[in-house]
């Protein structure tokens, strides 16, 4: 993302505590994991990702968000951001920074038909991309945990669950960043296709009736809950 488009799309910081609030309720730790480098790579989608290991629950990680160019220099590295998936959507051009936005929602959630970021800025389908194909999203959930390299992730990857996001106990954005996983504070993409930085928002493959589950890293604490399945978040992939 270049940064005319960083300054045209990005929020002030108050969106921290709008994205906590869609995030919901959650525990934070105390905590940090040791991780250690792991001395192999993985390709996927032409990227060659490093993977580091932790040594709190002997994890294996991809050294950078999906789509990322490098592991990050800083915590705002415009480089290591990487990509934004609307949650269970498989790469399909729409969680390029750069998508355009559309305000049809998907009928089919293995086809949509386009590479654009689907915005329910009205919420006149309930804040989720896929209509009526996937209500209670265990289809979905299905299509992230895969680890044949169909879905997002590489080859004998997948999408985390929440639990194994808690498991590595960040207590807030500083601790994730200065882990080897080298998190960013990328923020999120929202309902409206508008960015929202200052805090890490991550992905997993957990879902909750009519909705996903997201982990965010605020400067303070971790939070960890409920949000919809239209917004779009960074994906790091763990190994299986």
């Amino acid at each position: 993302m270049n940064n005319t488009k960083m300054n045209k799309i990005v929020k002030s910081t108050v969106a921290t505590a709008f994205a906590l609030s869609i995030l919901g309720c959650g525990g934070s730790s105390s905590s940090s994991s040791s991780i250690s480098t792991a001395a192999v790579t993985t390709t996927h989608n032409g990227v060659v990702y490093g993977l580091v290991t932790s040594s709190k629950t002997s994890k294996v990680w991809l050294d950078r968000n999906l789509g990322a160019s490098r592991i990050c220099t800083s915590i705002s590295d415009l480089l290591c951001i990487g990509d934004f998936y609307q949650w269970g959507r498989d790469s399909d051009g729409h969680q390029e920074s750069t998508s355009s936005i559309v305000t049809t929602q998907a009928t089919d959630i293995y086809n949509v038909g386009h590479g654009n970021y689907i915005d329910d800025e009205n919420n006149t389908f309930n804040h989720d991309w896929a209509a009526n194909a996937d209500t209670d999203g265990s289809l979905r959930s299905f299509q992230w945990s895969k680890i044949d390299g169909s879905s997002v992730c590489p080859v004998g990857f997948r999408v985390p669950t929440l639990v194994e996001w808690q498991n590595e106990s960040f207590s807030n954005k500083y601790d994730a960043f200065n882990s080897l996983l080298k998190i960013p504070a990328a923020g999120r993409r929202d309902v409206d296709g508008i960015f929202f930085t200052d805090m890490a928002i991550l992905s997993t493959s957990d879902t909750n009736t009519t909705s996903s589950k997201l982990i965010g890293y605020d400067s303070n604490s971790t939070t960890a809950g409920n949000a919809d399945r239209i917004l779009g978040s960074n994906v790091r992939c763990i190994k299986d």
